[in-house]
């Protein structure tokens, strides 16, 4: 069943080649970065964002960023390398708001930042 609110595509061209992305079929956590390179306009720059990250270094391949990038579940760990690694931010805050049934809305965050001189994640949880 099909949420047409939470529903949008965009297309994209990596090595030359056309690829559709639907937020329809995949996993929360691909949807959840797809909606990211989309909303900061990386959709089409995904190639030239993977080859900085060999430029800086990184140990993983063209090919294997490529299909994280465009598989249709992300494990926590891939999603977080993705962040930090590929679209190369700094910090990130995670949020989930839950609707309880008796009505009660609750929000919890989680700080998660990457210093990228020192290859070092740290947590740090919302005072809330």
């Amino acid at each position: 069943m099909s949420d047409k609110k939470n529903s949008s595509s965009a297309n994209t061209t990596l090595n030359g080649k056309f690829k559709a992305l639907s937020f329809d079929e995949d996993g929360i956590l691909a949807d959840l970065f797809r909606k990211v390179i989309i909303d900061l306009g990386y959709v089409n720059n995904m190639k030239s964002l993977i080859t900085a990250y060999k430029r800086r270094g990184g140990r993983k391949s063209s090919a294997t960023v490529t299909r994280l990038v465009f598989d249709g579940e992300l494990t926590w760990k891939s999603f977080v390398f993705l962040l930090f690694h590929i679209i190369h931010v700094k910090k990130a805050v995670i949020t989930i708001k839950l609707e309880h049934e008796s009505g009660i809305v609750s929000e919890h965050s989680t700080e998660v930042t990457y210093d990228h001189d020192s290859s070092e994640t740290k947590k740090k949880k919302d005072e809330k």
